[in-house]
């Protein structure tokens, strides 16, 4: 586990070089020197139905958000091992969401939302969602929404990216409201305390019903 600890802090360290080499792979210079990874890690040992269109500067096929998804989680793996981590000497990666997180060896997750900020996190107990998640993740914001009304070819770029802890990933508004509650509540009475917390991470906030009961509470504990 402190291996993988040690492999985690590098790649923080080195994320602004993994972005700039994520991104030449992206424009289709160089993605030779990865050709080998993204075979193995493809469905049934074949590279992606997308490889030729990327390394010949294409446009993607079916421009949208789980595709870009998937070539952004492929070519990232490409860049840790091919550069970031070769010198460690570690296993072949790969990328299998199906296991509780993106990259299971490093145990570390990657979202690549775009300016929209349209993406999710498996919580995969409902206190997550304060308490944060169990694994890391590297963010890598994509100009998605604006490439795609270019003329073609369109080219995925990464504008902005961040490593954040699992503790880190949590749905903020309920945090803030746990946050400026929780001690006055835990003053008042402990099991009150509870059920707030409670209350805030079992809600559903995509019902109507739910948001409406949660500007209640709200309005109840200002």
């Amino acid at each position: 586990m402190t291996e993988i600890l040690m492999l985690r802090e590098h790649i923080k360290i080195n994320l602004p070089e993994i972005v700039e080499q994520l991104n030449l792979y992206l424009r289709g210079e160089g993605v030779e020197n990865i050709k080998g990874i993204l075979q193995r890690v493809g469905r049934g040992g074949k590279l992606p139905h997308w490889y030729e269109l990327l390394a010949t500067g294409q446009s993607m096929p079916n421009l949208d958000g789980k595709t870009i998804g998937s070539v952004i989680e492929m070519t990232l793996l490409g860049v840790l091992e091919q550069h970031t981590l070769k010198p460690f000497n570690i296993p072949p990666l790969e990328v299998n969401p199906a296991k509780g997180v993106d990259i299971p060896y490093l145990d570390l997750g990657i979202k690549s939302p775009s300016e929209n900020f349209c993406t999710s996190e498996p919580f995969f107990s409902a206190y997550e969602r304060i308490l944060g998640n169990e694994s890391d993740a590297i963010i890598l914001l994509t100009d998605y929404q604006t490439a795609k009304k270019n003329p073609p070819p369109v080219k995925i770029q990464i504008i902005k990216a961040a490593y954040l802890k699992g503790s880190e990933i949590a749905d903020r508004n309920l945090c803030l409201l746990a946050s400026k509650n929780k001690q006055r509540l835990f003053d008042e009475s402990e099991s009150l305390c509870k059920k707030m917390l409670q209350f805030l991470c079992h809600i559903n906030q995509q019902d109507w019903r739910a948001k409406g009961g949660l500007k209640e509470q709200v309005q109840h504990l200002m």
